[in-house]
């Protein structure tokens, strides 16, 4: 009994101890992979874990940004990785909260679409990556042969899984100092930024939503400013290219950079009345402290550029 007793305790340190030291780890300017592969050989070595995986959400697509073990094999397995997927990082997204599966049976039977992502994990975690109260993103751990986990080691790998979340919500948001009316600013921002080119503008949030639409915009394709805004940038496309632009979308807002005319996005809209036209799109990342916002400048490819 008093060794039982003895190694908890022992046990505890340790756990404090790595703790310490992964939130110490994690303090710095980090990359995605980097902060998985903290968590993974840093936090939890020896305790079974073989992959772990953070991946961001852009309306109903999920894109890994980094993946470390057996993972790597489970994101292609499950491409096209949607939302709507029985995977724990789903859950730990849909309703923002960790999610932890102690057992092989338990997550089979919690999450169907566990038996072909991972035909031998035994064991699940997941934390969402949260901004403003709403989840981005997530990050998940796969455990192969884990060791026997009580409530206290659980709580362990939560308490990992949340330093990382933290991590990486560092990544994509900046939070500004006490007081700051984020969204205000942000808003000001865009505002001053569509007002003026000739083609139409649109600023478009991380999650894929029209936030702010210009009035040329709006006369380009039929409809008001405030039908458009807060709508998802998709309902200006052919149904039949709607997936595939959420896809290459969230691609793009993991490494934004600026993307002018001509360089490649000639794409097809569609009007209010259904009318299809080809446009031509420029992007440009804009990262306020509101968070980051994409401008998308579109030009009618019918009519002649300038």
């Amino acid at each position: 009994m008093a060794d039982a007793a003895t190694d908890r305790g022992a046990d505890a340190i340790d756990w404090l101890r790595r703790v310490g030291m992964v939130a110490n780890a994690l303090t710095g300017d980090l990359e995605a992979q980097e902060v998985a592969e903290i968590v993974l050989h840093q936090g939890l070595a020896g305790m079974g874990a073989s992959g772990a995986t953070v991946v961001f959400r852009y309306g109903d697509v999920l894109v890994p940004v980094a993946a470390i073990g057996t993972t790597l094999e489970t994101i292609n397995r499950l491409s096209p990785l949607t939302i709507d997927r029985q995977l724990p990082m789903c859950h730990a997204m849909v309703h923002g909260e960790p999610v932890w599966v102690t057992s092989r049976e338990e997550g089979l039977a919690r999450f169907a679409n566990l038996r072909n992502a991972h035909p031998t994990s035994q064991g699940w975690a997941a934390a969402p990556l949260m901004s403003a109260g709403r989840p981005f993103g997530a990050f998940s751990l796969v455990f192969d042969n884990p060791p026997t986990l009580g409530p206290v080691e659980r709580q362990f790998v939560t308490t990992l899984t949340g330093l990382a979340a933290l991590a990486l919500s560092r990544l994509v948001v900046d939070h500004g100092p006490d007081g700051v009316d984020r969204h205000k600013l942000g808003q000001e921002l865009l505002e001053a930024m569509i007002s003026a080119p000739p083609d139409g503008v649109m600023a478009v949030d991380s999650s894929g939503m029209i936030v702010r639409a210009s009035h040329q915009l709006c006369a380009m394709f039929g409809y008001d400013a405030a039908t458009l805004e807060g709508q998802p940038v998709e309902m200006l496309l052919p149904e039949a290219s709607r997936f595939d632009h959420r896809r290459d979308m969230a691609r793009y807002l993991v490494a934004p950079g600026p993307r002018p005319l001509g360089s490649g996005m000639a794409i097809t809209g569609r009007r209010s009345d259904g009318a299809e036209f080809p446009v031509d799109v420029s992007l440009s990342p804009c990262a306020t402290a509101a968070g980051l916002y994409v401008i998308a400048v579109v030009h009618d490819a019918t009519e002649p550029a300038g």
